[in-house]
């Protein structure tokens, strides 16, 4: 982050009524203890762990199913083997949508596949095709009746996925088909206009702005997107946030506020 951003953010927090704004002043027990290195520090090691015991938690309870009916078919004298669903195994459609085959895709569909099958890992066809950012897949699977906001990995929409890759054109589609912008994920309470933040991708905030996406959203450390934007040196997307109300004094569970994330990394 340039100075020209501290400048921004000071000035924002002059315009928002708080003279005596001091970023430098008592940051989180003093900018001199941030970690730089890249290690990861134990709040994101606790979040990291949180997603880890969710998934065992669904894989162990589907494992404990076909493991059941399995020993159950083997005392009736069948086999359920091959019917397992706990082997990786995807549907055709969405081994389609993953390698763009469009036209493959249409004929699938055409042809009755069920395009909210999800994957082992929770991936519907939607979310590959958001996260790929296959636009032309995106859009027959929606006019197929895909779930627009159906749930994925750790609870992210295919909005999520979009604005974790940047997928622009993608991100404006599903807006257009009622995606969700306020939908959480489960680890850290993300929306998608956080996830968009703190990536840095420019294109995805501006449309999920213009979709009227809260700036005030907060995740579950409470943080907010301008705090992700300022912590990773995305000066556009500061800029974009503090257009749109983004609020340079609001704390997050800590008491640090979008400038201390920006001097905790150096971005000054």
């Amino acid at each position: 982050m340039s100075l020209l951003l501290i400048s921004s953010l000071c000035g924002a927090a002059h315009a928002q009524g708080f003279e005596s704004f001091n970023p430098f002043q008592s940051f989180m027990g003093g900018a001199e203890q941030s970690n730089n290195d890249g290690d990861l520090d134990e709040q994101e090691r606790a979040h990291i762990d949180g997603a880890v015991q969710q998934l065992a938690a669904q894989f162990k309870a589907q494992l404990t199913e076909h493991i059941t009916e399995q020993v159950r078919a083997a005392k009736s004298g069948e086999s359920k083997l091959g019917l397992s669903k706990v082997a990786p195994r995807i549907s055709e459609l969405q081994h389609a949508v993953a390698n763009n085959q469009y036209e493959k895709a249409v004929k699938l569909l055409e042809d009755g596949a069920d395009p909210n099958t999800a994957s082992p890992s929770l991936m519907t066809p939607l979310h590959t095709a958001a996260e790929a950012g296959y636009k032309d897949c995106a859009d027959v699977l929606l006019l197929h009746n895909a779930t627009v906001n159906a749930r994925g990995p750790d609870d992210a929409t295919p909005l999520h996925l979009a604005a974790l890759k940047g997928r622009a054109s993608v991100t404006e589609l599903l807006l257009r088909e009622g995606a969700d912008t306020e939908a959480r994920m489960s680890s850290r309470q993300q929306t998608p206009l956080w996830v968009a933040c703190e990536m840095g991708h420019t294109r995805v905030v501006t449309r999920l702005l213009g979709a009227n996406a809260s700036v005030y959203a907060t995740a579950s450390d409470g943080s907010t997107p301008l705090h992700m934007a300022c912590r990773e040196g995305h000066e556009q997307a500061v800029e974009l946030l503090i257009e749109a109300g983004g609020r340079v004094d609001e704390p997050d569970h800590e008491g640090a506020r979008p400038m201390h994330y920006a001097i905790a990394r150096q971005h000054t």
